[in-house]
């Protein structure tokens, strides 16, 4: 066998045998190697856009211009894409980690409410790209549960500016070289100057109530836990201190809700199908006008935290999709739902935002470790207490709490 007419290929290389290899053991050792985050898109005979994240687009060739991506087998979106013969590549920038999570969930009008301009071809791009290569489909090979997609690229271009959007043990981040790394990097540094601020507040509230106090942070489109202190009379299997999970509708709505609607955390945090966006604007509605938040305990709620858990103490490296997935899975219902005050409630989360200077959500504290189920008017008891304290909190820091006005007009 030779490729190209000059280069041999030994049998024992083309037909080497399986091994019998542990796929989670596959994907932990994988997952050290990072790769880059891309949007491919194209549009149906029907007009409308399709489209897919990856982390597999790369260069094949340099003459004739080739590259390629992978799918799943399982994907129903790539069908769909083969179909049109074209495709044209989104490069995702660090700060658009929120755009591969809208279109790693499935269903729903992924372009829906996204800035995207056209490609030469008329295929969608992303706006704010680091770069685009627009593509005709050249071949399909198959390989294991994945099609390789050979692209002939027929026009591309980047933008030069900014760092690329990367996914590294199961997370996405940033990248920078050498030459930026001088450059203030306080992404976590300030959340958790901020928190560590709270850490009283924390404390005596958790002597008081005699429940977990925690406050949380957004982090680039995640929520992390910052600061903790434990209930003085419980005892916990581990502490979930550093627990984190993806600003996802319909979880974390305390610390979105009162951005600008083009703040990329709310807009990562929004869903893109129509009905349950019509219940996370609804949701926020809520979360502003009580100024605290209540997320009730459920089975689907029991399986992301124990992934989520098991992440947070090291255990494992499960990939964000599948985080995605859970969050997806959630019943919006369980979620800022309102209270009947004789109604009886399992209780798995309070929580009350912290405001900075520009009225902004700078962090919220939180409240978990209810073993008995609570009234709508016990719950809405100890919010009032959590209110008092986070206005409090929000006073010593120098901030402000929006006036009702500016709260509506979100």
């Amino acid at each position: 066998m030779r490729i190209d007419g000059s280069v041999e290929v030994p049998d024992s290389i083309v037909k080497s045998p399986t091994r019998g290899i542990d796929e989670r053991h596959f994907r932990d050792v994988l997952g050290q190697l990072p790769t880059g985050v891309a949007i491919i898109a194209s549009r149906g005979s029907d007009d409308v856009m399709l489209g897919m994240a990856v982390g597999s687009l790369a260069s094949v060739s340099l003459n004739p211009p080739l590259v390629s991506f992978m799918a799943a087998r399982t994907s129903t979106t790539f069908p769909r894409i083969l179909e049109t013969g074209r495709f044209v590549a989104s490069v995702l920038s660090a700060n658009q980690d929120h755009i591969c999570r809208r279109f790693a969930i499935p269903g729903g009008d992924k372009f829906e409410g996204l800035a995207w301009d056209s490609a030469p071809s008329g295929l969608p791009l992303i706006q704010g790209a680091l770069a685009w290569i627009d593509c005709g489909i050249e071949a399909v090979l198959e390989a294991g549960d994945h099609l390789i997609a050979i692209g002939s690229v027929t026009c591309l271009d980047a933008s030069r500016s900014g760092s690329p959007l990367v996914f590294f043990r199961g997370g996405y981040g940033g990248f920078a070289t050498k030459s930026l790394m001088a450059a203030p990097q306080d992404a976590l540094t300030k959340p958790l100057r901020l928190a560590g601020r709270a850490r009283s507040t924390l404390e005596t509230l958790a002597k008081a109530l005699d429940l977990e106090a925690h406050a949380s942070v957004a982090v680039q489109g995640h929520y992390v836990v910052a600061a903790l202190s434990d209930a003085p009379s419980r005892s916990y299997s581990y502490s979930r201190l550093g627990y984190r999970a993806p600003l996802a509708f319909p979880v974390g709505a305390g610390l979105v809700a009162w951005e600008a609607e083009d703040d990329p955390d709310l807009t990562g945090w929004m869903p893109a199908d129509e009905a349950r966006s019509s219940s996370a604007v609804q949701q926020l509605a809520r979360v502003r006008r009580r100024r605290w938040s209540v997320s009730l305990g459920h089975s689907a709620y029991d399986q992301l935290e124990r992934v989520l858990g098991e992440v947070a103490r090291g255990g494992g490296t499960d990939e964000e999709a599948r985080e995605l997935e859970l969050i997806a899975a959630l019943p919006s219902e369980l979620f800022d739902p309102e209270l009947e005050v004789d109604g009886i409630y399992n209780v798995r989360l309070l929580s009350s935002p912290v405001f900075g200077a520009e009225g902004e959500v700078v962090l919220a504290l939180g409240l978990r470790g209810f073993d008995d189920d609570l009234s709508g008017r016990e719950i809405e008891a100890i919010a009032r207490q959590l209110v008092i304290a986070a206005d409090r909190l929000t006073e010593k820091m120098g901030g402000r709490v929006p006036a009702i006005e500016e709260q509506e007009s979100l």
